[in-house]
């Protein structure tokens, strides 16, 4: 899912409490700054609750690993500058 904004995210707790608190976390997640559109980053997110016939496996975090159709290839993953070797090479297996 792709969506930008020119807004800053700011917690609004009161939105959370008049709002579905799921759809209110999931559009902070899905939104980045318009700054961000040049990367033609796609995100989402994963209902383990609601999809647990794709889970094939957990792992050492507890973190559901899911099956993804034939039609859903990763073509590349850019690593930010930040990422440890630690993590990009957990990333990697």
């Amino acid at each position: 899912m792709k969506k930008y904004s020119q807004q800053r995210f700011i917690l609004d707790e009161q939105r959370i409490c008049d709002n579905d608190v799921w759809e209110y976390i999931k559009s902070i997640l899905l939104t980045k700054s318009n700054k961000w559109r040049y990367e033609n980053e796609c995100r989402f997110i994963f209902d383990g609750l609601k999809n647990k016939d794709l889970i094939i496996w957990y792992d050492h975090n507890d973190n559901p690993v899911i099956k993804l159709s034939n039609e859903s290839i990763i073509n590349c993953v850019y690593w930010g500058a930040r990422v440890s070797s630690r993590n990009e090479k957990m990333i990697k297996i």
